[in-house]
């Protein structure tokens, strides 16, 4: 089959929607291995050590939470007004200490669960949270 070169998108103006330089990791395109995938710096995402309680920011977008904490923690989600998440981000939270962690909401931010614990139940176990809509997550995994 070989490699195809794609053709440009190109706007009425005859512009490119899309330019090379605009698209994948740190404004370039994405480096594959000896397999043809890409490197796992840039296909996985970035691991954020936790041993405290904390509230989420914007810059936790797409992380790894990964909570070394011996005794029980609380990691927040914030509100809107406080940090505006976009729609669909994904924050994964890994329990890898003995202690608790426990996912809460801020006032006025809804967490959809299975759980009303909304505790990570197991070490070396986690959860993940997905925004939904303005205030609303979803928070799925080994809850309760």
């Amino acid at each position: 089959m070989g490699i195809r070169a794609l053709t440009p998108l190109l706007d009425p103006n005859g512009d490119e929607y899309i330019s090379v330089g605009s698209v994948g990791v740190a404004g370039g395109v994405a480096s594959l291995d000896a397999n043809g995938k890409v490197t796992a710096a840039q296909a996985s995402s970035h691991i954020v050590a936790v041993t405290g309680g904390k509230t989420l920011t914007l810059a936790d977008a797409g992380t790894f939470q990964r909570c070394t904490n011996s005794s029980a923690i609380t990691i927040t989600v914030p509100a809107d007004a406080s940090a505006a998440f976009p729609i669909g981000t994904e924050i994964e939270i890994y329990r890898g200490g003995a202690g608790t962690v426990t996912i809460a909401g801020a006032s006025g931010v809804t967490l959809e669960c299975v759980s009303s614990t909304r505790a990570i139940a197991d070490q070396y176990t986690s959860a993940a949270l997905k925004k939904l809509d303005t205030n609303v997550w979803t928070l799925q995994g080994n809850v309760g």
